[in-house]
């Protein structure tokens, strides 16, 4: 079972709901959603330029500024998603705590996203913790392997 993507249908209802906090209409929605679709514009003032150059958006400080959260409001809304999802279909991790992997060793399992487990790196030189999303969790749907730093 594959877990939710982040889908162009996924982006233009949190672009909607983006919109309409901000006094914005449907046609900005689907703008937004458009110049979002590939994910790759997560900066906010890059956002503003192609609203603004390729959609003829006003843009102002503000807008640039609450652009900027756009992003993280998908993201956080795909996580939200996810986990409903994880919890919804009873997924359960496929490695054993403890387990090695290519990464680190499986220290637990991460509760805050879903499918994605705490790994306790092999890499001296970098000690702390990484998040690995399971096996049951698709590819580029997922928190991946992003790290969690040095604790």
């Amino acid at each position: 079972m594959k877990s939710p993507k982040i889908s162009k249908e996924f982006v233009r209802d949190v672009a909607v709901s983006f919109c309409e906090r901000n006094g914005r209409g449907e046609q900005q929605a689907d703008d937004l959603a458009e110049a979002y679709s590939d994910g790759s514009l997560t900066d906010g003032y890059k956002l503003a330029k192609v609203l603004d150059d390729d959609y003829y958006w006003d843009m102002d400080a503000q807008t640039v500024a609450t652009l900027d959260g756009f992003d993280s409001l998908v993201r956080e809304a795909h996580k939200q998603v996810c986990i409903a999802w994880a919890r919804d279909n009873n997924i359960q991790p496929p490695l054993p705590i403890g387990a090695m992997t290519t990464k680190g060793v499986i220290a637990g399992i991460y509760e805050h996203d879903a499918a994605c487990y705490r790994i306790v790196r092999h890499n001296a030189k970098s000690r702390g913790e990484m998040l690995l999303a399971s096996p049951t969790r698709t590819p580029g749907s997922a928190a991946g392997d992003s790290e969690k730093g040095n604790q």
